[in-house]
């Protein structure tokens, strides 16, 4: 068994006692409990190097069926926002450039996630906030699926938006950085 390094348990620890538990996601408790999610820690010196890694991962994706999902770890990127977004977007010209955008959607996640627009201490922000910088890799087919199974998806957000402020931004604060 390989060591795992510390962004990756405390990945991990944030899925199963942040977003499963705090019911943020109604699809991801299936993949957490039947270990189909895969993590992996990506390192890169210059970004074409990690948008070639990213695209090693759709390929291994490909290959590997009984991976439902990708959580891919980004911690160099944890300073700032703004060079996760630029990292992010490219990854998604990646899977538009493969033409893989009927199998792949990503989802965004990082220590300093806002949303455009609202304020960075509204709790809100706590729906996209994790212990590292995070690429979420969905096989399209499973949110289609998901999606079709649940029976108000378009109210998840606000819901969501509602849960993180009814909680409070100091608790939130206090229980992310646990992680």
């Amino acid at each position: 068994m390989t060591k795992q390094s510390k962004s990756i348990i405390s990945t991990k620890k944030w899925l199963k006692e942040f977003v499963i538990d705090l019911g943020l996601c109604p699809f991801a408790s299936q993949p957490y409990l039947k270990d189909r999610i895969r993590y992996k820690e990506l390192k890169f010196k210059n970004p074409m190097d990690g948008f070639a890694s990213f695209y090693e991962e759709l390929v291994l994706m490909d290959k590997h069926k009984e991976i439902d999902t990708t959580l891919i770890v980004i911690p160099q990127l944890s300073s700032s926002f703004a060079d996760y977004l630029d990292f992010y977007y490219g990854c998604e010209d990646v899977i538009h450039h493969y033409k893989k955008e009927e199998e792949y959607q990503l989802a965004s996640f990082h220590p300093k996630y806002i949303f455009q627009g609202e304020d960075p201490e509204d709790p809100s922000v706590y729906t996209n906030r994790s212990p590292y910088p995070i690429i979420h890799i969905l096989r399209f087919e499973m949110v289609a699926k998901a999606i079709e199974s649940h029976p108000d998806t378009e109210s998840i957000p606000s819901v969501n938006i509602g849960r993180m402020r009814s909680i409070g931004l100091s608790t939130l604060k206090e229980r992310l950085s646990k992680f």
